[in-house]
Order: structure tokens, then C-alpha cells, then sequence
């Protein structure tokens, strides 16, 4: 199976490149592309069977990127990256036929269980290049944010975690515990606990840990905030608990990652 992988951070790129080597001769990545405008040139001259798309990247966003390559090609499958639950572009994308949803940064097993079960769809011809029924359409995008394909149909745990998500992304300023979380979604902590850790993939800790890690490089990114600032905006009361959770994920500290970006926009 033919890959191209859009994102606008390196990094991302070049995990799933990793990823995409390991995988065994189950896909070839044919191609990378940092922007949406780039994603669709590259569709349209290598014509790749899969397309790893971040839903938002600078210029033509992953949305208006999705809706031209499913012009180009309607047969060809869409899953999405993200770097935190946002459910207006969830909405849009499932409208569009995605297959499914990546949430940054996701384990090398998440990415090739998507690309496998995309993988079986398209040798199976499962409904290849739908795209969803008004009815479908119209269910809550945070179904889909808890692991598997769109499409398989959810167990009520994957809602719970779903919601759980949008839940931390509302309220990622604050000192979040797992009760409140818990509670947040009509569960014990302790069975909560079990059932996020399930669908999810790592602990309700290390989670939390990395949605704030990713909300602070895009800010880092995106905004003039200075680090303090934005260490609470993403929850940390400490920013040297900020920084030391930074440099554990990313292997750099936030004022390295800051400078690297300026040269690379220099270069």
C-alpha cells in the first residue's frame, strides 16, 4: 500500500517514517509533503493509496487539503493527525469519508493497526471511497477519537474515553486529576483508569502529559507567549515541571525547540 504522510513538523514526518520502515512490506512511503497545497500536488502525481493528513498545517488546512484530494480521488483513504481532540474539524473530516483519526503523538502499534485495518478494507473493497450517510454524518465525531476505524461501529467505552478526551482539551489549564475526569464521565476512578488505559494505550497520566505537551510546542509555535505563560496555559503551575515534561517527550527543552524552529523558518 502507497502512503504519503502531510504534517508540517519533522518530527511527525519522520516517526512515521520510521514507523513505515519497520512495518514489514505492509506500506511504502512514497512521499512527504509539510503543507495541504503540497499534500495535493503530491496526490496528484503519485497517486498513493493512503494519505496521513494533520487537519491543520499553515496556508491550505487539512480540511481544504481533504476536499480536494477526494476531487482528485475518490477512492483513495484519508486518516487524520491531530495533535489534541477538536471535534468542528472531526465533523468535517468524517463528513469527507476519513477513515480515521491519529491523536499526536500516537504509539508505532496505533499507527500500524490504522494502516493495517486500511490495508484489509481496501483488499476486501470495504465501501471503498464512500463516504458517510447523512445519517452518519450526523453522530457525534467524538465516537471515533477513541481507537479503531470509522466505520467498525463503537463500544460505549470508546464514547466514555471520547468524551473524557474533549473533556481534558476544554480544560487543560487546570490542575486535571483522574477523579475529576473520572467523574466527569459517570465513572469510578478505578474503572475509568482500566477503560481509558485499554482504549487508549498508555496510562491516563502519561496522556494528559502528552495533549500538554503538544499544546505547548504549538503554542511555542503559533502564539508570543513567553514559556511561563504558556506552562500555564497547558496546566503546569511550575514551569520547570513544563520544561522537564517537554524535554522527556520532544528530547529537547522548550527554549531549544523554540530556537530550532527559528532557524528552520530561517533557512
Amino acid at each position: 500500500m502507497r502512503v504519503l504522510v502531510a504534517d508540517d513538523e519533522p518530527l511527525v514526518r519522520r516517526g512515521i517514517r520510521a514507523v513505515l520502515e519497520e512495518s514489514r512490506g505492509l506500506a511504502e512511503l512514497v512521499g512527504e509533503a509539510s503543507n495541504g497545497q503540497e499534500a495535493v500536488e503530491l496526490v496528484r502525481s503519485l497517486k498513493p493509496d493512503l494519505v496521513l493528513l494533520d487537519i491543520r498545517m499553515p496556508g491550505l488546512d487539512g480540511v481544504s487539503a481533504a476536499e480536494q484530494i477526494r476531487r482528485l480521488s475518490p477512492s483513495i483513504r484519508i486518516v487524520v493527525l491531530t495533535a489534541y481532540p477538536d471535534f468542528a474539524y472531526a465533523q468535517k473530516m468524517l463528513r469527507l469519508g476519513a477513515s480515521d483519526y491519529l491523536l499526536k503523538p500516537s504509539s508505532p502499534d496505533s499507527i500500524l493497526d490504522v494502516i493495517e485495518q486500511v490495508a484489509r478494507e481496501i483488499r476486501h473493497g470495504n465501501g471503498l471511497g464512500a463516504t458517510p450517510s447523512a445519517d452518519s454524518t450526523d453522530e457525534d465525531p467524538g465516537l471515533y477519537l477513541g481507537g479503531g476505524t470509522f466505520g467498525e461501529g463503537r463500544m460505549r467505552s470508546s464514547g466514555v474515553v471520547a468524551q473524557s478526551k474533549k473533556y481534558i482539551a476544554e480544560n487543560l489549564q487546570k490542575q486535571l486529576t483522574l477523579s475529576e475526569v473520572a467523574d466527569s464521565v459517570g465513572l469510578s476512578p478505578s474503572y475509568f483508569s482500566t477503560v481509558f488505559k485499554k482504549q487508549v494505550g498508555c496510562s491516563f497520566r502519561d496522556y494528559l502529559t502528552l495533549v500538554r505537551v503538544e499544546a505547548g510546542k504549538r503554542a511555542l509555535v503559533e502564539t508570543s507567549l513567553i514559556i511561563e505563560e504558556i506552562a500555564r496555559k497547558v496546566g503546569y503551575s511550575e514551569p520547570s515541571h513544563f520544561t522537564q515534561a517537554f524535554k522527556r517527550i520532544v528530547g529537547v527543552t522548550p527554549r531549544q525547540f523554540l530556537k530550532r524552529e527559528d532557524s528552520s523558518r530561517r533557512a
